[in-house]
């Protein structure tokens, strides 16, 4: 029974650097999809801004 309570500790040890490369990864991900997503939204502002000029001028 401790044999196996110190496998599974050993596990564990292994494991917290691994999940904590992950966690970093992913918040840089994120980090990114959040950068990409502010852009996409002032690409449309502008646009928004030129379709509203458009139509003044058409009327």
């Amino acid at each position: 029974m401790e044999s196996g309570q110190k496998e599974i500790k050993s596990l564990l040890i292994e494991l917290d650097p691994k999940n904590a490369n992950r966690h970093l990864e992913t918040n840089e991900r994120l980090d990114n999809l959040i950068e990409e997503n502010r852009f996409i939204c002032e690409i449309l502002g502008e646009h928004e801004v030129s379709i509203r000029t458009l139509r003044r001028r058409i009327i």
